[in-house]
């Protein structure tokens, strides 16, 4: 985001706030969060206190909630975790590379809970602990007191009264970016683009870059206490006190909320990647004596970088380079961590790589392409500008730029779509400022048509969550524009509109038909579902193309949470979904039947959408309660006390209404880790 558009905010101090920051993944959709449960934490003072749940008892229906979300026991009325916190975390795949994807997870509320308990007693600890290596480039440094909100998108929604804007009055906890801020770059292209990267350049000729082979894959949880205190002593002392060492609770920390195992932590929230940041801090630390002992000095002999898993070295003599990656290899595997030898890459002077030589040609593509022209001979008269484009055109020279750079188009299409966003969004500003919109409308919808046929063609290439999040952020922007009463929809004749919704919808339209719904990748276009919901009631899919995309007519797999929750949110009640509405709640039941009984509240994805399908508005309440029934809950009295509280929650993790695509979308843009 351009600092021109950055406005700081002073932010309180509150621990529950980390369940807004450091528990979730980044490509969760947009209408999950965690912002209402944050709520439910703080409005009744819920937090761990020992062995117990400690909370604000005046609302004795609480105890049901509690008992239902977190999974907890209750004895003489005190509210027990221990031997509850062990849950099955939701675990979700995304597409990564050409036919393979990667795991997320999502963490049981309870194990949430926890990471505020444990974030609360050790913040300290680890950002003492993560300060000893000098070579990482991303790690905690200070607990966050500031906030950084887009002031444009702000600007654009100025003056108007949505329930959404309401609602967030006063809530600016709940946009955070991070728990802690990090030193020195929270995004690994600010590197690239840093003086340290410069000055290495200048110093050294050569850079080698490596990463480790499944890094959270790998890891075994107790070499958390092998890297804090030291491998020999806790191997000898395994079942001696170490239980209760700050180690010792991170330790059991990541191993509850993974369903007990030991090998490998899960990926995507935060917390996992400060877990693996203190064990590679204690790598890194004894790489760096160890080649000290042999004659080789940091800053002088080599300088090492390392964000999260990656590392660049950068030197002059091969036998340095050598006797480096030979000491990095023995230290990593004393725990049980290995060089990734397909992705090693090295570069001579000049040191510039396929990505950022592509990266500069598709800049300038850009900036000749999608920036609005003064004309010749133009006065200062302000009418005297001119936007067009070919969409044809600058898709060849796009995918000649992917061909002689030889990289892929995944490498490049999240910086693309961003930068042309950028571009986009001054174009806008230039007719908003304009006395003369009128003028320029015909030219605008056309240069907005080519623009959508260029942005979708090379999404479709190869669709990732993180890219629709950037395809749908100019889209919902647009779309924010448009229906503005403020500006666009001033000037903008009806026919202007409905050839800008058509041609999003035909985009969006292909992309859903293109790509069927695949049992191990249901969230790439979740996104574009949404984004369609936005078009209104005349761009709505027919039935049967949602039953085609979202259901398996082999029965081979299930929907899973995230697709249940967005299909309700896209269908509610509109009569010609019915039958879409019957399969869904034929589909919500076999999932809670096909449970184990025993595991049906350790289960994060049951846990979620039992308590989501409590608030939406488009279950009807004979539905709520035979849900509840199949989660072990017969008593109606017990059921009603559930539904009652959860309707005064009003959500609990997916915003049913009054939901803000543009809005949701910058918030969760500022969350993004890597780019």
């Amino acid at each position: 985001m351009s600092n021109k558009f950055r406005k700081k905010q002073k932010i309180t101090y509150l621990k529950e706030r980390a369940v807004l920051s450091d528990t979730l993944p980044y490509e969760i959709p947009a209408i999950f969060s965690n912002r209402y449960f944050y709520r439910f934490l703080v409005n009744n003072k819920i937090k761990i206190h020992d062995s117990e749940i400690i909370f604000d008892n005046t609302n004795p229906d609480i105890i049901e909630i509690l008992k239902l979300i977190l999974n907890v026991n209750i004895d003489n009325s005190r509210v027990l975790f221990q031997k509850r916190e062990r849950n099955i975390p939701f675990t979700f795949k995304i597409a990564h590379k050409k036919n393979d994807f990667r795991n997320l997870s999502l963490i049981h509320p309870l194990n949430q809970l926890m990471v505020v308990d444990f974030y609360d007693t050790y913040k300290d600890s680890i950002r003492y602990f993560s300060n000893q290596s000098e070579f990482s480039i991303r790690k905690p440094f200070k607990i966050a007191k500031n906030r950084y909100i887009n002031s444009y998108l702000q600007k654009q929604k100025k003056g108007k009264t949505t329930h959404s804007k309401i609602e967030m009055h006063g809530k600016e906890e709940e946009h955070l970016k991070s728990f802690f801020t990090y030193k020195k770059y929270s995004n690994i292209h600010r590197f690239f683009e840093s003086y340290e990267y410069q000055r290495c350049e200048k110093k050294f000729d050569k850079l080698y870059k490596f990463d480790i082979n499944k890094c959270f894959d790998s890891i075994y949880t107790h070499t958390i206490a092998w890297a804090l205190l030291n491998k020999e002593i806790v191997k000898d002392n395994l079942d001696k006190k170490l239980d209760a060492t700050f180690a010792g609770k991170f330790d059991k920390l990541m191993q509850n909320m993974n369903y007990g195992e030991t090998n490998g932590i899960l990926i995507g929230a935060e917390i996992s990647r400060i877990f693996a940041e203190l064990i590679l801090q204690k790598i890194d630390k004894n790489t760096q004596n160890k080649l000290r002992q042999k004659g080789y000095f940091h800053k002088t002999h080599y300088e090492i970088f390392r964000y999260v898993d990656d590392y660049f070295i950068f030197y002059d003599d091969e036998q340095v380079k050598d006797k480096i990656i030979e000491t990095f290899k023995h230290e990593l595997k004393e725990y049980n961590l290995y060089v990734s030898d397909t992705k090693t890459i090295e570069f001579v002077k000049p040191i510039i790589t396929d990505l950022t030589i592509a990266k500069t040609k598709i800049t300038d593509l850009i900036n000749e392409n999608f920036s609005y022209k003064i004309k010749e001979n133009a006065t200062a008269d302000e009418k005297q500008w001119t936007i067009s484009l070919r969409s044809d055109s600058v898709i060849t020279r796009f995918k000649i730029i992917v061909k002689e750079t030889n990289i892929e188009y995944k490498d490049i299409l999240n910086y693309s779509i961003a930068t042309i966003e950028k571009r986009f969004l001054k174009i806008i500003g230039k007719l908003e400022n304009s006395d003369n919109q009128h003028l320029y409308m015909d030219m605008f919808v056309s240069f907005t048509i080519q623009l959508l046929d260029f942005l979708f063609f090379i999404y479709s290439v190869s669709p990732r969550v993180t890219s629709t999040i950037k395809i749908v952020s100019l889209v919902s922007k647009l779309l924010e524009f448009i229906k503005d009463d403020r500006s666009f929809n001033k000037v903008l004749k009806k026919y202007q509109v409905e050839l800008i919704y058509k041609k999003i919808y035909d985009e969006i339209f292909q992309i859903l038909k293109k790509n069927k719904l695949k049992e191990y990748t249901q969230n790439e276009t979740l996104y574009l579902l949404l984004t369609l919901n936005e078009l209104g009631k005349d761009y709505r899919l027919d039935s049967d193309e949602i039953e085609k995309y979202f259901f398996d007519p082999e029965n081979k797999f299930n929907l899973n949470y995230f697709s249940i929750v967005t299909l309700l949110y896209y269908i509610k009640n509109i009569n010609r979904y019915i039958n879409i509405k019957m399969k869904l709640l034929e589909c919500i039941e076999n999932k809670f039947t096909n449970c184990n009984k025993d595991n049906l509240k350790k289960n994060t994805e049951l846990t979620l959408l039992l308590m989501d399908l409590m608030t939406c508005p488009y279950i009807n309440p004979s539905n709520k309660n035979r849900f509840l029934f199949l989660n072990g809950i017969a008593d109606s009295t017990i059921q009603n006390k559930i539904i009652t509280f959860s309707l005064k929650q009003k959500y609990w993790f997916i915003k049913w209404q009054d939901f803000n695509l543009a809005e949701e979308i910058e918030m969760k843009k500022s969350q993004e880790v890597y780019s």
